[in-house]
């Protein structure tokens, strides 16, 4: 009887970490930093821009299926607009692209205080798109899970931001 007790007790032991995990970010990210040539980057293409002199991300899983990825990218204006672009050709679903124009940034302030809480990640470098104006990146179809959300400002610097 002590034995099959101690095999319940492990169990709900069991359970209840497995239950602790999931709902626990496992988030990874890095400040901005120094490019470096062919070094690996976690953008959909694995590629940067050639202008590209500093680049960030962050990234993190929630559960089953919550997972998050930001990253943000210096360089020539045009240079990065073709990079967003490429960024969209990458993705495994290959998303036709809806491309706004001097437009506000579509990240707000209250957006990117949800993401930092729901995924245990410091996003302090996107609050400097807020209020910006532009060029987005979004998927034409309007889907926004698992598709990226692309904001270019004119002043050379890229902002990615894609969740499920």
């Amino acid at each position: 009887m002590r034995s099959l007790a101690c095999i319940a007790l492990v169990l709900v032991f069991v359970f209840a970490y497995s239950m602790w995990s999931l709902a626990t970010p496992h988030s990874e990210q890095e400040a901005w930093r120094a490019v470096e040539k062919g070094q690996s980057v976690s953008t959909l293409s694995g590629i940067l821009p050639e202008s590209a002199t500093k680049f960030c991300y962050a990234r993190s899983s929630v559960g089953l299926g919550g997972r998050f990825k930001a990253f943000a990218v210096d360089g020539s204006p045009n240079e990065l607009i073709e990079f967003a672009r490429a960024e969209f050709a990458a993705h495994w679903d290959a998303p036709k692209t809806r491309v706004t124009e001097s437009t506000t940034s579509p990240f707000s302030s209250d957006q990117i205080s949800f993401l930092e809480e729901a995924y245990a990640v410091d996003l302090e470098w996107l609050r400097a798109s807020v209020g910006r104006k532009g060029t987005i990146f979004r998927a034409a179809n309007g889907e926004v899970s698992h598709m990226p959300t692309i904001f270019v400002d004119p002043s050379g610097l890229l902002y990615f931001v894609m969740t499920d």
